[in-house]
């Protein structure tokens, strides 16, 4: 069986016209692409390597991604500097491209140990995200060879077309509601702006951030959403932040006075708040789960309250995802099998109305 570091070795050798031990590692996040670190000789270097099974056939496209990197890398945009790109999938399995390493952190769950002595220095790593944000919007696209890339009539008119089309293409369940806020998107939509280089997935955790303090913005990372359009549709806003429109009730839902209204700030609502203090004092020890990304916030939540000695019940048709289908298969196959039950929203009313008729 062929060794692909030494098939990868042969070709770095070939590409660069020298000669050095290649040493590749796997490395740990890269969002949905695979990244190895390569140490080769004295360059310390991160491949990036499309998935072999894309989800989407636009997601995962590493090469358009390093066309947009190599244009750029003379602009003052933060980024890791690109070195060479393979569109061979005998080289290293799919489609890759190298880029120079760059020793930082993304921020995910908290700040670096070394900057907790300085909480008044924090704010400057919002101001660099910012900053860097500007950057990207003021790249001058045009005379830097990106206006292949630019498809801008009718930008933000065309992204709801899209978004359904990508959902229909998991072949999943009926969703009306989805497109019945296809249609509000649609009724509110602004005003064209000026077309734009944008990310397209901005945010603290796509920025390599320097562990020394004070914050230092190394390097924005994850490129493959990227493209020319409406900069507004993809400032990094963050939509569900606590007291957003986007963060409030949805139509038909009433908050009754006696409600419980929590803030959650991970994935599980359980981490790092009251609502485990709040239920145990109520004495609730049974509870039925509703909401949108069943596979990712209300499975983590029902998995923590399982754990935590609660009975869970999964209430199906009161729970969606986008993810493809097997993610929402998954999901309610777990919850039956490891940690509760499921049923459907018509059996809790009958169940309610033999309790109190």
């Amino acid at each position: 069986m062929t060794d692909p570091t030494a098939v990868l070795e042969r070709y770095l050798d070939d590409r660069l016209g020298d000669h050095a031990i290649a040493e590749v590692t796997p490395m740990a996040g890269g969002g949905s692409c695979e990244i190895f670190a390569i140490t080769r000789g004295a360059e310390r270097w991160v491949l990036r390597r499309a998935p072999r099974h894309a989800s989407s056939a636009t997601a995962h496209d590493v090469l358009r991604e390093f066309r947009i990197l190599d244009a750029i890398k003379a602009t003052s945009v933060p980024i890791a500097t690109p070195i060479l790109a393979c569109d061979d999938p005998a080289v290293f399995g799919s489609p890759f491209y190298v880029m120079e390493r760059v020793d930082g952190v993304p921020i995910r769950s908290g700040v670096p140990a070394t900057w907790a002595d300085a909480p008044e220095t924090h704010g400057q790593a919002l101001e660099q995200h910012i900053d860097a944000l500007v950057a990207i919007h003021a790249v001058d696209w045009q005379s830097c060879g990106l206006a292949e890339l630019a498809h801008t009539e009718n930008y933000l008119q065309r992204q709801i077309g899209r978004w359904l089309r990508q959902l229909d293409s998991y072949g999943g369940r009926e969703l009306p509601a989805a497109h019945t806020l296809a249609e509000w998107l649609e009724s509110g939509r602004p005003s064209e702006q000026p077309p734009a280089l944008f990310h397209g997935d901005y945010k603290l955790d796509n920025v390599l951030f320097a562990t020394s303090s004070p914050p230092r913005l190394l390097a924005v990372v994850d490129w493959e959403m990227a493209g020319i359009g409406d900069p507004l549709a993809a400032t990094g806003a963050p939509v569900l932040q606590a007291g957003s429109s986007s963060a409030e009730l949805v139509d038909g839902l009433v908050a009754e006075p006696g409600d419980i209204r929590l803030d959650k700030h991970r994935m599980s609502g359980f981490w790092d708040t009251a609502l485990d203090s709040i239920l145990r004092n109520l004495r609730v020890d049974t509870l039925l789960f509703a909401g949108v990304n069943a596979d990712q916030c209300v499975l983590s939540t029902l998995t923590d309250a399982a754990c935590l000695g609660y009975d869970v019940v999964m209430v199906e048709d009161a729970c969606a995802t986008t993810s493809p289908p097997f993610c929402w298969e998954a999901t309610v196959y777990n919850v039956r099998q490891c940690f509760g039950f499921t049923l459907l929203a018509a059996d809790v009313v009958a169940a309610l109305g033999e309790r109190h008729p």
